[in-house]
């Protein structure tokens, strides 16, 4: 009989001398003790399955928890497709030749499985581990890592340390998923756990944790991290989004040069996508600059380098920076140089409504003009309307609804539901003051009064609701059916005793 000293340290001897005696009438009997260690150190994911059986049918003689060790390590080192295949090769060769692993090493593998990122071979391997005669199938039933949320990832990552076992992909989604919700600290916790077991940090991880830092204004943290992933990840590309954000908090912490450097580098190695996706990134970080010949620099890079188009969100910041210092002419220069160079009308109600406020008619009829240049002369009736309601300017109103020819009742009915989104009442109580005298063909009014009491009732206003249905009845106004439905639901919510005259 050969003896373990005799069958060496290899692997490879190993398997000449099982191939050797396999099948005649002599038997080779192994030590776990001595092959195991060996056969582990000398793991190659290209030998033949069938080998490896051999090997552990004859060490199950000697220790019953063989296949089970060699089961949970093998899984540490696979680190690719091409090793999970092979792993599940051997699974399988293990079910047909009805070798077993108990229950608590299963429920071992199906975690390290979950700790993995997922994949069609990661699930059939799961399905088979399940199969082992004594596995317990509520294991299997355990959501992935992935499927849970935060507060079951926290408890998972307890469960796994209390057990000893490996905790690397857990470690790694709760950073990630702490990152998202924006709770630094939890997140300087868990990367100290992180690197203290060794594990270390890919470049995926890296730029989670730089875009946390960037959302929580920690900006020598997130440049300490960028610089890394440039120094150790060269070929890695970083979210373009990220790649702006970044260079929004630079721009907020008076760093304008470096986030333009920024900005140039990455565009120098890689085609910027931009796209939809980029637009309220860019719109952001346009937003950020407080000087104007900075903003224009900025706005020309952004548009050369392709990280954005020009259109209404991203010119929006060209105007509002001239709205915020009440530079009115300039807002309305720069408003025409939008319209001349983009076809495009940024922030139009809105300066409409600065200048009305500042009663600059010269002002108004330039911004009117040049959007008729883009939308047309009809198209601008509602936003004019739109700009004198919401400074509650009526007496202006009125005379211009007089003056008008027609108003498009769709546009009008679209204005009344912002309004009422928005909860501007003063828009809506102005126009119905200045429209009251006309005819009902120029204005909707039921659809006017109905977004009233939409108001009134989704603020839970029975007093203001019902003096306006009084005022309607006074004024001899014929009351739509959807304002008495209104009111009726409104007082039914809140309980509320309606006056007797109107009960």
């Amino acid at each position: 009989m050969y003896t373990n000293g005799q069958v060496g340290d290899t692997l490879k001897m190993h398997m000449k001398i099982i191939k050797c005696f396999t099948g005649h009438q002599y038997d080779v009997a192994l030590s776990a003790h001595h092959v195991l260690p060996s056969l582990l150190k000398n793991w190659n994911f290209k030998t033949d399955v069938n080998n490896i059986v051999v090997i552990l049918k004859k060490l199950i003689v000697d220790a019953h928890d063989a296949v089970s060790q060699v089961l949970v390590k093998v899984l540490k080192k696979c680190n690719s497709l091409d090793q999970l295949k092979f792993y599940l090769q051997l699974v399988q060769a293990l079910k047909l030749e009805k070798i077993d692993i108990n229950p608590t090493v299963a429920e071992h593998i199906l975690n390290g499985l979950r700790s993995k990122e997922p994949s069609p071979i990661l699930k059939e391997i799961e399905s088979l581990i399940c199969q082992f005669e004594g596995t317990s199938i509520e294991s299997s039933a355990i959501p992935h890592p992935r499927d849970m949320n935060l507060p079951e990832l926290e408890n998972h990552l307890i469960q796994l340390e209390s057990k000893g076992m490996e905790t690397r992909g857990v470690l790694r989604l709760l950073i990630n998923e702490h990152c998202r919700c924006g709770n630094i600290e939890r997140v300087l916790e868990l990367r100290k756990s992180f690197h203290s077991k060794g594990y270390r940090e890919s470049a995926g991880m890296k730029t989670s944790l730089m875009h946390a830092y960037i959302m929580n204004d920690h900006l020598d943290d997130a440049l300490s991290l960028y610089s890394s992933i440039k120094e150790q990840h060269p070929n890695f590309k970083i979210d373009e989004f990220k790649i702006v954000d970044l260079a929004c908090l630079l721009i907020k912490s008076q760093q304008f040069t470096r986030a333009l450097e920024i900005l140039k580098y990455e565009a120098q190695f890689r085609r910027i996508q931009g796209g939809p996706q980029l637009v309220k990134n860019c719109w952001k970080l346009l937003g950020a600059c407080e000087d104007e010949m900075e903003l224009q620099k900025l706005f020309s890079m952004l548009i050369q380098l392709k990280y954005c188009t020009p259109s209404n969100i991203i010119l929006g910041p060209l105007v509002k920076i001239h709205l915020k210092k009440e530079n009115l002419d300039k807002a309305v220069s720069v408003y025409k140089e939008c319209v001349t160079n983009y076809k495009c009308t940024p922030l139009q109600l809105e300066l409409l409504s600065a200048v009305v406020r500042a009663e600059k008619l010269d002002l108004m009829q330039e911004v009117l003009n040049y959007s008729a240049q883009v939308h047309g002369s009809e198209s601008m009736v509602v936003p004019c309307i739109a700009s004198f309601a919401q400074n509650g300017l009526y007496k202006i109103l009125g005379k211009f609804l007089l003056e008008v020819s027609a108003i498009s009742k769709e546009e009008m009915e679209k204005r009344c539901e912002r309004w009422v989104y928005e909860n501007n009442l003063l828009a809506l109580e102005t126009l119905a003051k200045a429209c009251q005298p006309l005819r009902s063909n120029v204005i909707d009014k039921p659809v006017l009064y109905t977004s009233i009491m939409k108001i009134h009732s989704i603020n839970n206003d029975c007093e203001a609701a019902v003096s306006f249905y009084r005022e309607l009845v006074r004024n001899e106004i014929e009351i739509p059916k959807n304002v008495s439905n209104e009111l009726l639901q409104l007082v039914q919510r809140c309980k509320y005793e309606l006056p007797q005259e109107l009960a």
